[in-house]
Formats: C-alpha cells, sequence, structure tokens
C-alpha cells in the first residue's frame, strides 16, 4: 500500500472540503466584526474583546489533552490497534470531563462578583449586568464545548477533517443568520449566543458521527487508565504551553489594552488582531491537514515526503504571505475603517508594525507545524514562550511610552528573538542534513 499517495489524497481532500468552509468562514468574521461594532458600538465591542480573550485562555488547560489526542490516534490508526485509540479516547474524555466541571465552578464564582466590570478596569458599572449575563452564558457554552472539540481532535487523528470543515462551514451559515438577529437584540450577551452555540452544535453532531463510524471509541471509564493521561499530558504539553503562548501573544494584549488605555482602544486592536486572523486563516487551510499527515509520515519513517511537504509549503506559500503584508502595510487603515465602519486613524509606524507582525507569525506558523509534526513540540513551544516572554516584557515597557505602537514593536521582538530564525534552521537540520533522523 502507498501510504505517500494516500497521505497526499486525503491532505487534497480536506482542504477541498475547506474550501467552501473556509470561503464562509471568511465570510462570517468579515461580517462579525462590523455588525457586532454597529450592534454593541466600539466601546462595548472592546468589553466583548477583553471577555473572549480571558474565556481562551480558559480553554488552554484541557486543550493538553485535547492537542495530543489527534497525534495519538494517527500513531494508533498507522499501528491498527483499536484498543489504543480506544483508550486514548476514553482518558481523554473522562479527564476533560473533569475540568469542565471545574471551569464551571470558577466561572460560577466569578458570576457571583457584585463588581464584575472591575476586572476589566471599566470606569462605569454600566456594563455590569450585560457582563454577567455574558458570563453565565459562558459559564455553560465553555465547559460543553471544551468536551465537544474532542471530537474534532479525533477526527483530525483518522485524517477526516473534511467531516468538520462540512459541520462548521453549515454553522458558520447560521452565525451570520444569527447576527441579523443581534441588530434587534444588541448585547454582549445575544452576540455571545449568536457566534458560539452553531459551532457548539457541529460539534456535537460531529461527536455522534464519529461514534457511529468508529464505535470503539465510544468512552468507557474502564478503558481510562493513568498511564495513557500521563502520556497525553506529557505530549500534549507542548500544544498547551503554545496556547499559552499564543494567548500572551493575541489575546492578553488585548486585555492589556483595555486595561491601560480603555474599552475602546481594546476593540480597535482586536479589530486590527481580527485582520491578522482573516488574513492567516488562507494557511490555516493547508496547515491544518498537514500536521497529522506529518505524524503518520514520521510513523512511518517517510521522511522523503516530509521534505518535499516543507518545500512545497515554503515556495508556495512565501509570495502569499509578502503580498498580504504589503497590503495590510498600505490598506490597513482603509480596511480597518471599512470593517469598523467609521473613518480609523492609525500612525503610519503602528500600521507597518502590525503588517510586519502578521509576516513574523505566518513564517512562525507554517514552520512550527513541521516542527510538531516530526515529534519536536516541546522544543518548539519553548522557544516560543521565550519569545512571548521577551514580548511581555517590552510590552509592559513600552505600552505606556508608545501606545499602540508599543504593543507592535514588542509583539514583533518576540519572535524575531526566538522562533523565525531557529525554526527554520531547527527544520533543515534534522529533516535535510541528519541523516540519522
Amino acid at each position: 500500500m502507498n501510504y505517500s499517495n494516500i497521505r497526499s489524497h486525503l491532505i487534497k481532500q480536506a482542504v477541498l472540503s475547506s474550501l467552501a468552509g473556509k470561503g464562509i468562514s471568511l465570510i462570517t468574521q468579515m461580517l462579525v466584526l462590523p455588525m457586532a461594532v454597529s450592534a454593541l458600538g466600539v466601546e462595548r465591542f472592546g468589553v466583548y474583546a477583553m471577555m473572549m480573550a480571558v474565556f481562551i485562555w480558559a480553554n488552554t488547560l484541557p486543550s493538553v489533552v485535547s492537542s495530543a489526542l489527534s497525534i495519538r490516534i494517527v500513531e494508533a490508526n498507522a499501528c491498527s490497534d483499536r484498543v489504543s485509540e480506544s483508550r486514548l479516547f476514553s482518558t481523554a474524555f473522562f479527564f476533560t470531563i473533569v475540568i469542565a466541571f471545574l471551569l464551571a465552578l470558577v466561572f460560577q464564582l466569578v458570576i457571583n462578583s457584585e463588581d464584575l466590570y472591575k476586572i476589566f478596569r471599566l470606569n462605569s458599572s454600566d456594563y455590569n449586568d450585560d457582563l454577567r449575563q455574558a458570563v453565565m452564558v459562558m459559564s455553560i457554552l465553555l465547559p460543553i464545548n471544551v468536551v465537544a472539540t474532542l471530537s474534532e481532535s479525533a477526527q483530525s487523528g483518522y485524517q477526516k477533517q473534511y467531516v468538520t470543515n462540512l459541520l462548521m462551514t453549515i454553522s458558520n451559515i447560521i452565525v451570520i443568520i444569527d447576527l441579523i438577529w443581534v441588530q434587534s437584540d444588541p448585547s454582549i450577551c445575544s452576540l455571545v449566543l449568536a457566534v458560539f452555540v452553531p459551532p457548539l452544535i457541529a460539534r456535537i453532531i460531529n461527536m455522534l458521527l464519529l461514534w457511529r463510524e468508529h464505535p470503539h471509541v465510544l468512552p468507557r471509564w474502564k478503558m481510562a487508565d493513568r498511564n495513557t493521561l500521563n502520556s497525553l499530558v506529557k505530549f500534549g504539553a507542548g500544544f498547551a504551553l503554545m496556547q499559552i503562548g499564543s494567548f500572551a501573544y493575541l489575546q492578553y494584549p488585548v486585555v492589556l489594552v483595555g486595561r491601560d488605555t480603555g474599552a475602546q482602544n481594546a476593540g480597535y486592536f482586536a479589530a486590527m488582531m481580527q485582520v491578522i486572523n482573516i488574513s492567516g486563516s488562507f494557511l490555516i487551510l493547508f496547515t491544518q491537514p498537514l500536521l497529522p499527515a506529518l505524524s503518520d509520515a514520521s510513523v512511518r519513517k517517510d521522511f522523503g515526503w516530509i521534505q518535499s511537504a516543507y518545500r512545497i509549503m515554503i515556495t508556495r506559500f512565501i509570495s502569499y504571505i509578502i503580498l498580504a503584508t504589503i497590503c495590510l502595510g498600505i490598506l490597513g487603515t482603509l480596511i480597518l475603517s471599512k470593517l469598523l465602519k467609521h473613518s480609523v486613524s492609525i500612525d503610519e509606524s503602528t500600521k507597518w508594525l502590525w503588517a510586519f507582525f502578521f509576516f513574523l507569525v505566518a513564517w512562525e506558523h507554517i514552520n512550527f507545524v513541521f516542527i510538531a509534526g516530526i515529534g519536536m513540540i516541546l522544543y518548539a513551544t519553548s522557544l516560543y514562550l521565550f519569545g512571548a516572554g521577551v514580548m511581555l516584557l517590552f510590552m509592559h515597557i513600552l505600552v505606556p511610552q508608545l501606545g499602540l505602537n508599543g504593543v507592535f514593536l514588542s509583539m514583533c521582538l518576540g519572535p524575531v528573538i526566538s522562533t523565525v530564525i531557529i525554526y527554520p534552521y531547527l527544520i533543515r537540520r534534522i529533516i535535510f542534513t541528519n541523516s540519522n533522523y
């Protein structure tokens, strides 16, 4: 059996099934921002962005096992070991149930805080009731979502991302319809419901489809064991550290900007980061199915395929990264003004630092996928976290003096010092020059 051809076919299948999904997802992301700002106003949208940054951070702990589950199922499936697949999924499922319960408990404690608005250093309690309702809804949605996300990890492990892609395409269409409803009932809580309920339902359906096609992974308490959990946590620790670093780069600055300079500036900064997310979605279309395929190739010692895949990714996508960077630098102000539906003024230096940050994270992302795929996740995340630490240090020094310029300058320094040069060097040394690998 030619596994190289099978692997390439599954990647093409996943990419093709993602085209419609990512297209709808891009439309959804572009609509969420202007419609949310139109309904809530920039300041209240900034409060929403700060709240969501905190909730994204809360999802880091369960990602320890969900990220590792995908790779471990790839390995078990490559060896046709159904018992291991069952043990892996059951262990991850019950561990995640416990984490979801703890998250729900913490959220309930937060809800009972009388001065919830002070957590975000808001100047008045005007949004306190709206915030309380939104946190209450998220205290229900997020724990359920934590468990349901395991379906995506498992489907990725079986290299069947097209199932997830198709379901998410449908959910994004529903999100667009829900956003129209938000216009008639503008609140942070209604925006949370509109954006998060459809994807959650899609993940639950995905879980049911997974169990129907692979009934041996139905969670059973007797299949869960400590050794498997230790293996998942040890392997997934790198992904969790990556999530922490990602929070430091992409979410914490939203909270910092909002707390230090006001909710309105947090809304502007969140919009700028959303543009980066949209610009990077094209890359994720290809890198998302590539990670399990790289793990499969690594398990089967098919390093020639890995070399070929790396050359293709670099040569084909560097032009896109450069072009997108130039577009952000030249048209960034116009893009933001269109998304926020009012004139936005940004310093030229801020605009180009913003564009340069996109270039750095896009280049970093491609190389990280290959390092993770060949099993060096802990080494890669150590470098990433070091860069995040450098970024946080400079951010607290520069933001009070330079504002948004200080934010983006700090965010650029992190990857420049830690990853954008070392990642490619590490990949080439291991894949292309070390014959013993």
